[in-house]
C-alpha cells in the first residue's frame, strides 16, 4: 500500500509471533501523521489524545486502529450470587486498555455517542484505564458500527458472534419446546 503512494517501506516480522514492524523513511508522511493524526514518537503512552479535526470516516478508522492494536475480545467467566445460589455464565467482552487518561475519556464519550454502553475503570495493577463493552447487544453493535480490520481479531469476533447466536437459538428452542413436565416427588 505504501509503495502505491510513493513511499519505500521495510517490513520486519518476528518468528513465532504475530508481530510486524513497518519502517517508512519519509519526513512528509511523518509530518502528516504527527500534525493531522496527533501521533507521537518516543515514549508516548500517557500523552496520547484523539485528534479533534477528523471527519466521520477518519474517526471511524482511527477508532478501528485503536481497537485493532490495543483491545482484546473474549468470553469472560462471570459469577453472580443471588438468593444464596451462585450462577456461572459466559459474557462476551471487548476490552480496550490505555495509559492515557485523555484518550480514555475521549473514547468513552465517543462510544456513548455511538449508542454503545461502555464500562470504564482504572486498573491499578496494570496502571491502565480500561473500557469494557460487555454483553450480546454491545458486541453486535460494535461489530456493526466499528468492527476489526485485523484478521485474527475479525475471526475471533465472528466466532464469538456465532457462538452467541447458537446459544440464543438453542435457548429459544428450549423455551418454545412446549410446557415443561414437573417431576413427581
Amino acid at each position: 500500500m505504501l509503495r502505491r503512494i510513493g513511499y519505500k517501506a521495510k517490513i520486519y516480522s518476528y518468528r513465532n509471533t504475530k508481530k510486524y514492524e513497518v519502517y517508512v523513511y519519509s519526513k512528509k508522511l511523518a509530518s502528516i501523521l504527527i500534525e493531522k493524526y496527533k501521533l507521537k514518537y518516543g515514549k508516548k503512552s500517557k500523552d496520547i489524545e484523539m485528534p479533534l479535526d477528523l471527519d466521520a470516516l477518519e474517526l471511524l478508522y482511527y477508532i478501528k486502529g485503536l481497537y485493532d492494536g490495543d483491545s482484546s475480545i473474549y468470553l469472560a467467566k462471570v459469577r453472580i450470587k443471588r438468593k444464596n445460589k451462585i450462577y456461572k455464565y459466559l459474557l462476551p467482552r471487548i476490552t480496550y486498555k490505555t495509559q492515557s487518561i485523555k484518550l480514555y475519556n475521549q473514547l468513552l464519550s465517543i462510544l456513548k455517542e455511538m449508542k454503545l454502553t461502555p464500562y470504564g475503570y482504572y486498573d491499578k495493577y496494570s496502571n491502565t484505564y480500561c473500557i469494557n463493552l460487555d454483553g450480546i447487544k454491545n458486541i453486535l453493535l460494535f461489530n456493526q458500527l466499528i468492527g476489526y480490520l485485523h484478521p485474527c481479531k475479525r475471526r475471533r469476533l465472528k466466532h464469538i458472534i456465532e457462538k452467541i447466536n447458537h446459544i440464543r437459538i438453542s435457548h429459544l428452542y428450549y423455551l418454545s419446546s412446549g410446557p415443561r413436565r414437573r417431576r413427581s416427588a
